[in-house]
Order: structure tokens, then sequence, then C-alpha cells
């Protein structure tokens, strides 16, 4: 799974041209500053069915949650709750796809209730 994970981080960041800074600030659980850095966070949250062409998924981020949480339904619970808040602040999001990412990562950092696992290499 670490390997799936860091390979995906790597084809992001290549894909996007992201800069170190950029993926660093994504392991320290902070959102990018600059357009590639979204735009890698973009492809990450993409990859991860979170974000679906370019808007965020709701169901997706309530399967891929829902793996995180296992048999502890007070943990599935609260991310399908994230999941209906983000929808409901998201909405349709910003018609730059890395701008919607943004708004993605914001909210998950600001409304989960449990740890969310960080990006690392």
């Amino acid at each position: 799974m670490k390997e799936m994970a860091k390979k995906m981080i790597t084809e992001c960041k290549t894909k996007s041209g992201a800069s170190d800074a950029d993926l660093e600030m994504l392991t320290k659980k902070k959102v990018p500053e600059s357009h590639e850095g979204l735009c890698m966070l973009e492809c990450l949250l993409d990859t991860s069915e979170i974000m679906d062409e370019g808007r965020f998924s709701k169901d997706g981020m309530t399967e891929g949650f829902k793996m995180l949480a296992g048999d502890d339904e007070a943990k599935a619970k609260n991310f399908e709750e994230l999941a209906s808040t983000c929808d409901k602040e998201i909405g349709d999001g910003d018609k730059d796809k890395c701008v919607t990412a943004k708004l993605v990562m914001e909210c998950i950092m600001k409304n989960a209730k449990f740890s969310v696992p960080q990006f690392s290499l």
C-alpha cells in the first residue's frame, strides 16, 4: 500500500510540475501555495476518487474513508458527516479544478474529527 502511495505521489508531482516545497507542505498537512502544488493535490484527490473530473465527489470520499475507518462505526459515521459537510461547503467548486482541490483539502482539515492520513514518501 505504501509503495502504491509513493508511486501515486511521484506521478502526480511530475504531472503537475509541483516542487519539492509543494510536496513538503502536503507532508506537513498544509495546503500547497503554488498553482502547481494545488494541481498535484488535485491529481492525488482525483486518483483517490475524492474528486472526479475536477469536482468534489461525496460518494468517493465516503467510500475511500470507509476503508480507513475499518470496523470503527463512530469513525465511519464521522467520515460520512465530513463528506456531507464538504459537499455542502464546496458545492460545484471552482472552475479551476486545482482550486477546487484546495477547497476540498481545507474542508477536510477544518471539519475532520479524526486524523486524516497525511501524504508522505
